[in-house]
C-alpha cells in the first residue's frame, strides 16, 4: 500500500515532537494572538538544516486558521517578484521565507516598510517622469528560517521580533520520531533497534525518516515485518553511515584534518581545497554536526581536531 510522506508530519503543535520550550512559547504567542484578534509578530527561526522550521511554518498556519505561502529566498530575483508575492496576501496571512538569508539586497529593502508597517513604495517608470507609489498591505505575518543566522544583516534581523533557534533533539526525542515513523509504515519493531537508528540520527527528524525510510525498503524487498538491530546495522552499513552518524564525507573530512594539521589549525580554504569541495558545503553542512560531536572547533586561524576528535580518528 502506498503511503502519502505527508502522514509523517505532525498536524498541531501538540503532536510537534521536540524542541519543548520553543513549542511552548509559540503556543502563548498564538494563544494570544487568537484572542487579541492580531496577527502574529513576524518570527525568525535558526539553527542546522533538517529540524523542523518548514513543519512549524505550517504548524503556525494550521492553529492561526490562516493561509501560509511559502517560498525560498534563493528562487527570488527581481523585485517584482516578491512585490506579487505581497500583494497576493490576504489579511492575516504567513509569508514563509526559507533561507532568508540569501534574499538579495534590493529584495530585502521592499521587507523594511512591509514588516513595519504593512505598505511598499513601488517606483512607476523608472525615467525622467518616474514616481513613488505608496501600496497598502493587509497585516501579515513573515516567518523567515536560515541556517545562517550571522548572514542576515543587521536591519532585516531587527525587523523580526521573534527569534528563535532550533536545537538538534536528543536522543528521546529522536526514538519518538521513529516510532511515529515506523507505525504509519505499519511495521512492527522492538526497543534495541530504535535506539540503534536513534542514535545514527546526528538528532536531526529528517535524517531520522530518510533512514527509516532505506529501512522500510529493506524490510519490504525481504519480506520482513519486524524492525531489529541487525537490519538496522546492516542498512546503516550499506548507507555508511556509523554508531555516531557519521557518513564518508565526515570520515574523509576528519582524516584530512588530521593528515594535514599536525595537531595544530588549519585553514578552511587549504582544506576546501584538499577535500576538493566547497568552502561553503564544509562550514555548513559537514562542520555543524562535528562540532556539535565535539570532534573539531573552529578558530581565527582556521580548523582544529579535539583530544576526542584525534581519538576517533
Amino acid at each position: 500500500m502506498e503511503i502519502n510522506d505527508n502522514l509523517l508530519r505532525p498536524t498541531s503543535l501538540n503532536d510537534f515532537i521536540g524542541q519543548e520550550q520553543l513549542k511552548y512559547k509559540l503556543n502563548i504567542y498564538i494563544s494570544v494572538a487568537k484572542k487579541r484578534k492580531e496577527t502574529l509578530d513576524h518570527i525568525l527561526f535558526y539553527g542546522p538544516p533538517g529540524l523542523g522550521k518548514t513543519t512549524l511554518a505550517n504548524l503556525i498556519s494550521n492553529e492561526m486558521n490562516c493561509g501560509i505561502k511559502i517560498v525560498n529566498a534563493a528562487n527570488l530575483e527581481k523585485v517584482y517578484e516578491l512585490i506579487n508575492i505581497l500583494l497576493s496576501l490576504e489579511p492575516g496571512d504567513i509569508l514563509f521565507i526559507d533561507e532568508i538569508h540569501r534574499l538579495p539586497r534590493q529584495l530585502e529593502e521592499i521587507l523594511y516598510s512591509a514588516m513595519e508597517d504593512f505598505y511598499i513604495q513601488v517606483i512607476v517608470n523608472k525615467n525622467e517622469s518616474s514616481k513613488s507609489v505608496h501600496i497598502d498591505l493587509p497585516p501579515f505575518t513573515i516567518i523567515g528560517a536560515t541556517t545562517m543566522f550571522g548572514n542576515i544583516s543587521s536591519p532585516l534581523r531587527s525587523r523580526f521580533q521573534i527569534c528563535e533557534r532550533m536545537y538538534y533533539y536528543n536522543i528521546n526525542e529522536i526514538s519518538n520520531i521513529i516510532k511515529r515513523t515506523l507505525n504509519v509504515y505499519n511495521l512492527k519493531y522492538d526497543e534495541l533497534a530504535i535506539r540503534n537508528i536513534a542514535k545514527r540520527c546526528r538528532g536531526t527528524p529528517r535524517i531520522c525518516n530518510s533512514i527509516v525510510k532505506r529501512i522500510r525498503d529493506f524490510c519490504e524487498y525481504n519480506k520482513m515485518k519486524l524492525v531489529d538491530c541487525k537490519i538496522v546495522n546492516n542498512v546503516c552499513k550499506l548507507l555508511n553511515i556509523d554508531d555516531n552518524g557519521l557518513n564518508y564525507e565526515d570520515y574523509k573530512y576528519l582524516f584530512t584534518l588530521y593528515n594535514l594539521s599536525n595537531k595544530s589549525s588549519i585553514g578552511l580554504e587549504s582544506l576546501a581545497l584538499s577535500l576538493n569541495e566547497n568552502v561553503k558545503t564544509i562550514s555548513d553542512v559537514i562542520e555543524p554536526y562535528l562540532i556539535y560531536k565535539e570532534f573539531i572547533y573552529r578558530t581565527k586561524q582556521g580548523r582544529c581536531l579535539t583530544d576526542k576528535g584525534i581519538e576517533y580518528v
